[in-house]
């Protein structure tokens, strides 16, 4: 094993964490482009019931009023809700998967130094087992 190669591997462990990075940041740069449309049309439909002149209905038709409002805010904190578990999820999955690629790559260089040394290598056996869960 020369530097070479050691440098080379870190390089890998690098690219696969500024790729899992990059997913993050595209993942919730996507989420708040779709929070920003949510807010943008809850944010009309709450004018829309505020323009109409309350003096002017009947107390039923306040009461529709604010009935329907009511739905539309329900439905808004439902699909807020879908979009940060949503969101959540995706990078959890991300980060896991790019998590264990660096793994793998980081329990490869600790098998190769191992098995490099000269000294007794069933006195690193347990640090290989440590890694490797």
């Amino acid at each position: 094993m020369n530097s070479m190669t050691t440098m080379q591997k870190y390089a890998e462990v690098a690219s696969i964490n500024g790729n899992t990075l990059k997913s993050m940041y595209d993942l919730t740069l996507t989420a708040s482009e779709a929070v920003f449309s949510l807010n943008t049309g809850f944010a009309r439909s709450v004018a829309e019931c505020v323009a109409a002149p309350a003096g002017s209905l009947d107390v039923t038709a306040q009461i529709g009023l604010q009935a329907a409002q009511l739905e539309r805010t329900s439905v808004y904190l439902r699909d807020l809700c879908d979009i940060v578990t949503r969101t959540q999820t995706e990078v959890f999955k991300v980060g896991t998967l790019g998590a264990e690629e660096a793994a793998k790559l980081a329990k490869a260089e600790l098998d190769e130094l191992i098995s490099a040394w000269p000294v007794a290598n069933l006195k690193f056996l347990d640090v290989r087992g440590l890694v490797a869960r």
